[in-house]
């Protein structure tokens, strides 16, 4: 655990998570082992992205969630994800997290840095390949995820804060040590 000591707003709705701190007054506290993180984040983990994100959460393409610029109500959330599987796209290299969320099947990019080399773009097939086993034999799978900053995929669309995996937590607390 990390107390950032003295702390200011620094974001924008969604992104109320954002702060700002002086780094000299940061100080170490307690040490958790990843069993004891992973029941904290169990704590708050919800089985709704509605729940964890608020009303302006809206389907975009059957296979992703979207929340317009300047709305929500946060950024950052744990999940319960089920029916869950690793892709990596042969073409783009991009990781995806496949799950289901009725009645869709959502494909959300992954940004978590344990399923990526060493220069934390090229994709670790080894790691994935190990991801997938573990989680394939889960009901559920506990992922931490979170909006991105406002994007806008061309200049006739308005801008969205798109949903992405930033963790997957479940049963993955000895590839990331």
């Amino acid at each position: 655990m990390l107390d950032l000591g003295t702390s200011s707003f620094a974001g924008s709705v969604p992104e109320i998570e954002d702060r700002m701190s002086d780094p000299s007054s940061w100080s170490a506290g307690a040490r958790y082992s990843s069993q004891q993180l992973f029941d904290v984040i169990a704590t708050v983990a919800s089985d709704s992205l509605t729940e964890i994100f608020g009303p302006d959460l809206q389907p975009h393409g059957g296979r992703t969630f979207v929340v317009a610029e300047q709305r929500g109500i946060r950024s950052l959330g744990c999940f319960w994800a089920e029916k869950q599987r690793i892709e990596v796209d042969s073409m783009s290299k991009k990781i995806t997290f496949v799950c289901s969320y009725q009645p869709f099947t959502l494909r959300l990019p992954i940004t978590d840095i344990g399923l990526y080399a060493a220069d934390h773009v090229s994709v670790d097939e080894a790691a994935v390949a190990a991801a997938n086993e573990k989680i394939k034999a889960c009901q559920r799978v506990l992922v931490s995820v979170g909006l991105s900053r406002a994007y806008r995929k061309s200049n006739d669309q308005p801008a969205y804060h798109w949903l992405q995996v930033n963790n997957v937590h479940s049963l993955l607390s000895a590839m990331y040590g």
